[in-house]
């Protein structure tokens, strides 16, 4: 039986363990994740946590409704167990019957069937288990000329939060506004006091920051969550060089670099320019609001 329960009645232990003994798991469900990016975060748990859903809300105009969290790519239905279609909609019924407006990505592909509003967004895997130069002869032509004449970069795979984050504080402003650079900042801390956090860099040599990226690392998974550049790494294409280099050192390894994708044609491009696969999510919108609300959310 399917129960909803308010975020002060989940048992986190039991919703984290199981996160973990699903085949599909992202590390964006984990309870500690979901507390920093959604704190008010609710869930429907079918009976004793066989079977989990993140229910992310907040308000607005007077209403509740639902979201997809920033830096949480997609969430969904996480069970040990395989989830049918048929499962999926006894889910989203009672969301559908609490909340006037849904707009969240869900990792379920059984939710293709479905007869609601949903569309396929995109998401690139690089599996790298291969040796980086098997790995290598799959970059497209454009990556490996963009890789020519990095002589005068430096790759670190030692860059600390705080200086990072510095670096993202001096570059990111127009891109993310200081809520979602809180958010990014507890995430970053977070993962590194869990050992789940890598940040890579490119250095000049002046051994001044051109670039980062911060990988969340969860089970066998690299993700690609917050890459910066400066104007002066933009210049010299600073981050091919960083993957390049990260791919360098976790080839061989059975393990996944998840680029968390995009619809934009040349932010795709970029990503599967070093070898990676699409790989599909979707979104589900469901717009009950009265009217006008409902022609405004349009």
């Amino acid at each position: 039986m399917l129960h909803y329960l308010t975020h002060k009645n989940i048992e986190k232990e039991k919703w984290d363990a199981c996160i973990d003994m699903s085949d599909h798991s992202k590390i964006y469900a984990l309870s500690w994740y979901l507390d920093i990016v959604c704190p008010d975060w609710d869930a429907i748990i079918e009976d004793d946590y066989l079977s989990v859903m993140p229910v992310t809300k907040r308000k607005k105009y007077g209403f509740q409704f639902l979201y997809p969290p920033v830096f949480a790519q997609q969430l969904g239905i996480f069970s040990p167990d395989e989830i049918s279609h048929e499962k999926i909609l006894k889910f989203i019924l009672i969301l559908k019957n609490k909340y006037k407006y849904m707009d969240i990505h869900l990792n379920n592909k059984e939710i293709k069937k479905l007869n609601f509003s949903i569309s396929p967004r995109v998401n690139c895997l690089l599996n790298i288990e291969q040796s980086y130069y098997e790995l290598r002869n799959n970059f497209s032509d454009n990556t490996k000329r963009n890789l020519k004449n990095k002589t005068t970069l430096l790759y670190s795979s030692e860059t600390q939060p705080k200086e990072f984050l510095q670096f993202v504080s001096l570059n990111e402003r127009k891109r993310i506004n200081p809520q979602q650079r809180q958010i990014l900042e507890s995430i970053v801390n977070n993962a590194f006091a869990r050992n789940m956090g890598e940040i890579s860099a490119v250095r000049n040599s002046l051994n001044q920051i051109i670039a980062g990226a911060f990988f969340l690392q969860y089970k066998n998974t690299f993700i690609y969550l917050y890459p910066v550049s400066s104007k002066e790494g933009k210049i010299h294409k600073a981050m091919f060089f960083l993957l390049d280099n990260f791919i360098r050192m976790h080839a061989s390894n059975k393990e996944i670099i998840d680029f968390e994708g995009s619809n934009i044609d040349g932010i795709k491009r970029f990503y599967l320019g070093f070898g990676a696969n699409i790989e599909n999510y979707y979104n589900l919108t469901i717009n009950n609001l009265p009217w006008p609300l409902k022609i405004f959310k349009k």
